[in-house]
């Protein structure tokens, strides 16, 4: 899926904090989640 400007201008805050594991102190917002998900770029949370 390609992510436009649209799509991410919904998110301007978050609702929900989401721990990455393995890493214990590194949280990311529901905007970081989406692009991860939806740009299937996961690798991006562990760059």
């Amino acid at each position: 899926m390609t992510l436009n400007q649209s799509d991410l201008a919904q998110f301007i805050g978050t609702t929900t904090y989401y721990q990455h594991r393995p890493f214990s102190n590194f949280y990311y917002t529901d905007g970081v989640k989406y692009v991860a998900e939806q740009g299937q770029a996961y690798w991006l949370l562990d760059a």
